[in-house]
């Protein structure tokens, strides 16, 4: 039986946060730092979130937000972080949640989806594939030291100190950190 797939209200912040936590012990075996109250003050400031409702029950989400094309000139979507709870995958709730997220863009003049394809699952990959064209490279993050250096430096000033300092940093992870208090 189909999910309902729904814009996120606030009632789902309980459920999503720990969908959340979940996605980040699977995918990271991290902690989980989006408690209800910042999944609530971020939605739709930040990001958009699509829910994958059954009986009552947030079992999946996509979390998307809006962004440009510079080559095509066009608006569209990106997929930033995407979870089906495990009992409810390989039923098309995944597929569900890529449709809900394109139909949004959509109606806000978007043209094109697209995501970040992590490939430590064939399944995953095999999905994307089906249905687009991906590109040979890697998603690459800033360590947080290293954002924060570049971003106070901002690229003006003191070009050949600044660059040197920045050649050699080695940041102990290149795990982003949450930048919002």
């Amino acid at each position: 039986m189909p999910c309902l797939i729904r814009p996120f209200q606030a009632q789902d912040a309980p459920l999503v946060s720990a969908l959340v936590a979940a996605y980040m012990a699977e995918l990271f075996g991290g902690a989980n730092v989006m408690t209800p109250e910042r999944l609530i003050a971020g939605c739709g400031r930040y990001f958009e979130l699509t829910v994958a409702e059954d009986t009552a029950e947030v079992v999946g989400f996509a979390a998307w937000r809006e962004t440009y094309d510079l080559h095509n000139d066009v608006l569209g979507g990106e997929i930033a972080d995407f979870f089906v709870t495990p009992s409810r995958r390989g039923r098309g709730v995944a597929v569900q949640l890529v449709a809900g997220a394109a139909g949004e863009i959509k109606r806000r003049g978007g043209m094109f989806l697209c995501s970040l394809v992590l490939q430590d699952d064939p399944a995953r990959v095999k999905l994307a594939r089906r249905w687009g064209v991906g590109f040979a490279g890697e998603h690459t993050y800033l360590a947080e030291a290293v954002f924060h250096r570049m971003a106070d430096w901002g690229g003006a000033g003191n070009t050949r100190g600044a660059m040197r300092e920045l050649l050699t940093m080695r940041p102990k992870t290149g795990r982003p950190r949450e930048a919002r208090p």
